[in-house]
């Protein structure tokens, strides 16, 4: 399940953000064609239909994004609730055997450790790279030569600008954000609870 779950989850990202990417390239396109000093209405469509693709995919790159969430939500928070109580057992197990001189156990739970925190860190990072590649998207947009477009695109842009102003993330019951500042949240809940762990049992 954890492999499934994982290799999905990544699939799903990698996914999104090729469209998020498709997006800031058909924007960034269209306003190269503002650089051309020659005005006509032929120029004026091309330039603002290529702005109303970008946009129809940057709305569809949004709706499988949302898709990606719902789809894994439940799964991944168990994951994630589960990763971290197990990393925090798994500390305390890296302790114990150090404090044994068990170098056969402090092998393997150090392999286990390892592997909890690589795929907790994959999990956020998905998360992460959404978040930067749907930013990007008003990078390009703010970047580029808006101001030279026609009146029309300049209002084309100007709503994907708003849209885009505002964050988008990958939020887990309405409180944890899936992102690398996510995964040090995980990281020192763990080692919280490795503590707390270590506390009652060394009384």
């Amino acid at each position: 399940m954890i492999i499934s779950v994982g290799t999905m989850l990544m699939s799903y990202t990698f996914h999104a953000c090729a469209m998020f990417k498709i997006a800031s390239y058909r924007i960034g396109d269209a306003m190269t064609e503002t650089s051309v000093e020659t005005s006509s209405l032929q120029k004026d469509c091309a330039i603002c239909q290529k702005i109303i693709n970008g946009v129809r995919i940057h709305r569809k790159a949004i709706e499988f994004a949302n898709l990606i969430v719902s789809d894994v939500r439940k799964p991944l928070f168990v994951m994630l609730s589960v990763g971290m109580i197990s990393l925090a057992l798994n500390l305390f197990q890296v302790f114990a055997a150090l404090s044994a001189n068990n170098i056969n156990e402090l092998f393997t739970t150090f392999i286990f450790v390892t592997t909890q925190i690589c795929y907790l860190y994959a999990g956020n990072y998905a998360g992460q790279i959404i978040t930067d590649h749907y930013s990007k998207v008003f990078n390009t947009t703010y970047d580029s030569r808006w101001y030279t477009a026609p009146l029309r695109a300049q209002r084309l842009l100007l709503f994907i600008m708003q849209r885009t102003s505002k964050n988008f993330s990958f939020v887990l019951g309405g409180i944890f954000v899936i992102s690398l500042k996510g995964f040090s949240t995980v990281a020192s809940m763990s080692i919280s609870y490795f503590t707390v762990i270590y506390s009652i049992i060394s009384r």
